[in-house]
């Protein structure tokens, strides 16, 4: 099937219309989104949203990361299965699954171009989440904190496609480190993009397309994660976090750009 390309203000196209390139175009992004992630403790599925938003549709990008995120996750546990830590996954779980699900409901009932200011406004504040998870000495924190947390993040993740950092510092203040954090964040993050792509397909948002572009993505998280694996512990982490951040945050900036009618109109409201 052929894409027709969503022209911005002035007629530029804004998104490729042949779906084999889209198809190539997600495993690149796939690729290196992860291979970031793995530098930078996490934050892979919102390199890889960046990313979509500029090459698919707005209401494309959640559905792509989703099952991209669900690939990453499963090679992940694979290679970390005797670091998770199965008691933290037990408080995290219910909070998150919830979180997908009341998400997947707002993503079905949200206007194409409220979503990308939506996305837009949460890849800006990536500068945010990687300065807070940086910080590496946390105060102990109980396990019962991560349901409202898991609550919160599963909802993000499923009204754009990607939760971010959120919860690290929760994950790092319960002592988790390195593949440790990894290995825990993938059991959790795949329950919750198993129960995002049910409601996606439960409300017609997956399309064959959208998972043509996912898998295509995934193959290439997938490899990355694998790959990465290597060099993951004598790796400097912040040239890879700048690179990142600053992809994000040019994405955010240009999305909100494309918006810019809706946003003035916001702020004018406001006040």
């Amino acid at each position: 099937m052929q894409r027709a390309p969503i022209a911005a203000a002035g007629g530029l196209p804004l998104h490729p219309g042949a779906g084999p390139v889209t198809a190539l175009m997600c495993f690149l992004a796939g690729a290196v989104a992860w291979t970031l992630s793995s530098a930078a403790a996490g934050g892979g599925s919102m390199i890889l949203a960046a990313a979509v938003s500029l090459i698919a549709p707005p209401r494309e990008v959640a559905p792509v990361v989703s099952v991209a995120s669900l690939a990453a996750a499963l090679v992940r546990i694979a290679l970390f299965h005797r670091l998770i830590d199965w008691r933290l996954v037990a408080w995290y779980l219910p909070g998150g699954v919830a979180g997908a699900i009341v998400g997947g409901l707002v993503f079905a009932a949200l206007r194409s171009d409220w979503l990308q200011v939506l996305v837009g406004v949460f890849l800006l504040s990536a500068v945010l989440q990687y300065h807070v998870a940086q910080r590496r000495h946390w105060p102990p924190l109980p396990r019962a904190v991560f349901i409202p947390v898991s609550f919160l993040s599963g909802l993000v993740s499923a009204v754009v496609g990607a939760s971010g950092l959120l919860a690290n510092p929760f994950y790092l203040g319960h002592g988790l480190e390195k593949q440790a954090l990894l290995a825990t964040r993938a059991v959790n993050s795949l329950a919750i993009q198993m129960t995002k792509l049910a409601g996606y397909a439960a409300f017609g948002a997956l399309t064959s397309e959208r998972l043509l572009d996912g898998l295509a993505a995934s193959a290439g998280a997938s490899i990355a994660v694998a790959a990465s694996n290597a060099w993951l512990d004598r790796m400097s982490s912040r040239l890879f976090r700048g690179v990142a951040i600053g992809v994000i945050v040019a994405t955010g900036l240009l999305m909100l750009w494309r918006q810019r009618a809706l946003v003035l109109a916001l702020v004018g409201s406001v006040r």
